[in-house]
């Protein structure tokens, strides 16, 4: 599977991957660990963009098709959706 989108957090110590097959990483820079990782994202098309919040708690990920949805990194888990 391909990468569709990265992201460098404002931490500059985390890196948010959205993926062609519906999956989201999120990577610890200084590791090299995936630290979060989201498989099936419920995503029904590939994942073109990826941020995160200014304190790199959550994650956002959307596709071409107008479908946001809001990640709580700590608690790793959808805490909203847009559709």
């Amino acid at each position: 599977d391909r990468i569709c989108n990265i992201h460098l957090a404002n931490d500059s110590l985390t890196l948010i991957c959205g993926l062609s097959n519906d999956n989201i990483l999120v990577f610890d820079i200084e590791t090299g660990r995936i630290i979060f990782q989201i498989l099936g994202s419920s995503h029904t098309t590939p994942i073109t963009a990826v941020f995160s919040s200014p304190d790199s708690k959550f994650a956002v990920s959307g596709t071409a098709d107008g479908d946001i949805k809001l990640w709580s990194i700590e608690k790793f888990l959808n805490i909203a959706s847009l559709e």
